[in-house]
């Protein structure tokens, strides 16, 4: 199972990045690395773990 790291590798962006756009604080961010962290958890198949939610 994929977790935040590997989808942060994968688009080439910092855990926190990812973390950003998980918790709805991406309105700084450009809509390029979005979509990138975006497309990255479509290919890894990430779903946030119910726990963190």
């Amino acid at each position: 199972m994929a977790n935040i790291r590997d989808v942060a590798r994968l688009a080439g962006v910092s855990i926190s990045s990812v973390s950003n756009l998980l918790n709805n604080r991406s309105h700084q961010m450009s809509a390029q690395t979005r979509e990138r962290i975006e497309r990255a958890m479509e290919t890894l198949g990430y779903r946030p773990a119910r726990a963190a939610a």
